[in-house]
């Protein structure tokens, strides 16, 4: 049994991921430096796809891997020296105009398979940034700051009505753990509109503006 340490382009996570096959590209070029290009069949420990992974890694654990790779009583764990994967990774909706915290929580939201998770994820967002724009104070609930957003004019009142939908939905994940998938979905797809209000729209106004 033959193992791959790779990410997971489907859910990002990285792990030594079980390896259906192995096969080789590239062998070593006539220096001989005992490095040769792999790739391999892999399936995530984690999401449970399978994807491809190409890697470089010795050309003896390779010969070796290829040899074992369908065999159950011996066991070999592969850290290639590079790897990509295809399909290539999903890139989330990060942006240099987020706060670290928002764009960690972006990930984590984008690559989440659990909807309730992914709806939680979504409830600290929102909440988080209205605290970056310093709405409200520590005493104020999330209900509160969307109110004070709406009246300080840091957003719209079809806006400040979507928001509070949404923080319902991530307030049934918090409570209940029963969100549905499409709800998820919806919810992260409203917090990117939301995060492009606050964040990138003003900023590219006050550019054009100077």
């Amino acid at each position: 049994m033959v193992s791959v340490f790779s990410s997971c382009p489907f859910c990002g996570n990285s792990a030594y991921n079980f390896a259906y096959c192995i096969g080789h590209r590239n062998f070593p070029n006539p220096m001989d430096t005992g490095i040769c290009e792999s790739f391999g069949v892999v399936g995530c420990c984690n999401c449970k796809e399978k994807f491809m992974v190409i890697f470089t890694t010795q050309t003896s654990i390779h010969e070796k891997a290829f040899k074992i790779v369908n065999l159950e009583s011996e066991e070999l764990r592969i850290k290639p020296i590079q790897f990509k994967t295809f399909p290539e990774p999903k890139r989330a909706f990060t942006n240099a105009m987020f706060p670290d915290v928002i764009n960690n929580l972006i990930e984590e939201a984008e690559f989440s398979k659990n909807p309730a998770v992914k709806a939680m994820v979504c409830r600290s967002i929102v909440e988080f940034t209205l605290k970056d724009k310093q709405i409200g104070t520590d005493k104020d609930n999330l209900v509160n700051r969307i109110n004070k957003a709406y009246e300080m004019g840091l957003i719209t009142k079809p806006v400040a009505e979507w928001t509070h939908i949404f923080r319902k939905i991530g307030n049934k994940a918090v409570h209940e753990i029963s969100v549905s998938e499409k709800e998820a979905n919806e919810f992260l797809a409203f917090v990117k509109i939301f995060l492009e209000l606050i964040y990138i729209i003003p900023s590219k106004v006050k550019e054009y503006s100077t």
